[in-house]
């Protein structure tokens, strides 16, 4: 064979394995690493099931809407329904305390709506009218989370259309990012306590996926000494989504799985929360 001809013959040989090369290259999927950061896991696992992934998901939808879509979306202000017929019913020193507190919403003072509002509840909740009691919950909702301590006091009222609100104020609080486990375990309890409703509850326990095993725990005790009948009822299958232990039934075996799970070392970490040093009180 003349040597031009194998020169010829190895040139189209290096090119049909260089395309072959190229196409498999181009054809083989390119391997996503695992992921083996803790912190990266826990927050996957919070924005695909939890309530307050969820909220995150739906605030980086909100940052490619339109400034008035956004602007749209925001908390709005205390409004006050004013009712001459039912505030002429009132004592003096709630008349006093009404005034106050819808001065010091509109002022946005944290601090004194706190304090207004201990004295309202101090009164006896089955002394203060409804709709005293709703615009009180509707100036502690304006602070967000800030308030949760005050909206637990709400949900012992006598009145279902109170309880109801100050449940709606405190489903809400459940999406802001800054809580820590501790407190999500708080308002679950403290929910869980009054809520009869599958659908509502369900969500509730949605949050289940931002605590860490030892305070999962804990809320899950407690929710089954102190929950509504039908609470107690769906918490078995929300323990089992958590642990994937089939057909819980008693404390122990939340017990041991815990012993087989415990908190990692990071846990405080990953789960303590971000607070916000400004406390926005005046």
């Amino acid at each position: 064979m003349k040597r031009a001809n194998i020169v010829k013959l190895a040139v189209v040989v290096v090119l049909v394995l260089g395309a072959a090369l190229a196409a498999y290259i181009t054809m083989t999927p390119e391997k996503k690493p695992a992921v083996t950061d803790k912190k990266a896991q826990v927050a996957e696992r919070q924005r695909t099931h939890s309530r307050k992934g969820r909220k995150s998901s739906e605030v980086e939808v909100a940052q490619s809407e339109t400034a008035e879509q956004i602007e749209e979306q925001k908390r709005v202000e205390p409004k006050f329904e004013f009712d001459a017929e039912e505030e002429a019913k009132l004592t003096a020193e709630q008349k006093k305390l009404l005034a106050e507190l819808r001065a010091a919403a509109d002022e946005e003072n944290l601090k004194k709506v706190r304090d207004i509002v201990a004295k309202i509840q101090a009164l006896g909740l089955d002394k203060v009218p409804d709709f005293m009691q709703r615009e009180a919950i509707d100036a502690l909702g304006w602070f967000d989370s800030k308030t949760i301590p005050e909206l637990f006091g709400f949900l012992g009222s006598p009145i279902d259309e109170v309880v109801e609100a100050a449940s709606d104020e405190l489903l809400s609080a459940l999406d802001d990012i800054s809580l820590s486990d501790r407190e999500i375990s708080d308002i679950l309890i403290n929910l869980a306590k009054v809520v009869t409703d599958e659908d509502t509850l369900d969500d509730i326990f949605m949050s289940f996926d931002d605590l860490r095993p030892s305070v999962f725990v804990k809320t899950a005790k407690a929710i089954w000494s102190t929950g509504t009948d039908v609470a107690k009822k769906l918490l078995p299958e929300a323990i089992e989504d958590f642990t994937d232990i089939d057909s819980v039934t008693s404390a122990k075996q939340l017990d041991d799985w815990l012993k087989a799970n415990p908190d990692d070392e990071d846990a405080e970490e990953l789960y303590g929360g971000d607070k916000d040093d400004d406390d926005d009180e005046d």
